[in-house]
């Protein structure tokens, strides 16, 4: 309670005295004590569950207004691979064809975007790993691939490799939660490979920073071709030959079910089309991809 009075701004006893008129409202107990613990009721989690539905077609309706009313201003989400390495062309190519259209970014993992697109909270979300479908509209935009990489120069460069390889080898890793760690656990699995038995050497949340450590020898990586191919192109990286990678990922639209905002009508051909084109962002052309 004193949490979520917080994170609205209210006083602790406030936040009671609300809950306590739900529950005489509806005529049930809406969350119970177990333990130290307030847990919600079964009737408690139907009302939070169509309580995210009001919020979002709240926060759609604001923006079905502006955009009557020629407004247009939108937050919308990505997952950190999208967001540095799509996402600014993206933008660019949207700011040249519609020059009154205001846009904010949010980079955050598959989780949090799905999260935040089916509370309402951003307009559109665009993600490339597994999510939750509930209360959301998908569509595939296009694909991406996962590579696996090293520093020029090592013993690595010049060997074979398979899945289960990876349980030997001193691997870097997204933090659980991000697109590209849940599509690679997925592939190891289906290889028969249990991805709880490997040990990363590191759990990084930045793809820049996991790029570095890899460039300085000190690790392998498992990474969207997006986010490697100037790196590859550059020399400053090279593609492992593993059995079975690359491996294709979806890039997915997400919206609230039900949207009806115009706004994922001009923004979904721009990102289908960069995906596509004949030099999309992430091409290895000349780059020294081994798999």
């Amino acid at each position: 309670m004193t949490e979520a009075a917080r994170a609205v701004g209210l006083t602790q006893p406030a936040v009671t005295q609300h809950l306590a008129a739900l529950e005489e409202g509806y005529g049930v107990v809406l969350a119970e004590r177990r333990g130290r613990r307030l847990v919600p009721t079964a009737a408690g989690s139907a009302l939070f569950a169509y309580g995210e539905r009001i919020e979002a077609v709240y926060r759609e309706t604001a923006r079905a207004v502006g955009e009557a009313a020629g407004l247009e201003r939108y937050e919308i989400g990505a997952t950190l691979t999208v967001a540095e390495y799509l996402m600014p062309e993206v933008l660019a190519a949207l700011r040249r064809s519609r020059p009154g259209l205001e846009l904010r970014l949010r980079a955050a993992n598959t989780e949090a975007v799905a999260a935040g697109v089916r509370r309402g909270e951003l307009a559109l979300g665009l993600v490339e790993g597994p999510f939750d479908p509930k209360g959301l509209e998908a569509e595939v935009l296009g694909q991406d691939r996962l590579v696996a990489v090293a520093a020029p120069g090592t013993s690595l460069s010049g060997r074979r490799f398979e899945a289960r390889d990876f349980a030997g080898l001193p691997l870097l890793v997204r933090e659980r939660g991000s697109g590209t760690r849940s599509v690679f656990e997925a592939w190891l699995s289906g290889r028969g490979v249990d991805p709880a038995a490997l040990v990363p050497a590191m759990e990084i949340g930045s793809i820049g920073t996991i790029k570095s450590l890899v460039e300085r020898g000190l690790g392998v990586s498992v990474l969207s071709e997006l986010a490697v191919a100037a790196e590859l192109a550059a020399g400053r990286l090279v593609g492992l030959h593993v059995e079975g990678l690359p491996v294709k990922r979806d890039i997915v639209l997400l919206r609230p079910a039900g949207s009806r905002g115009l706004f994922a009508g001009c923004f979904a051909p721009v990102v289908a089309e960069l995906l596509r084109g004949p030099s999309p962002p992430g091409a290895l052309a000349g780059a020294p991809f081994q798999g």
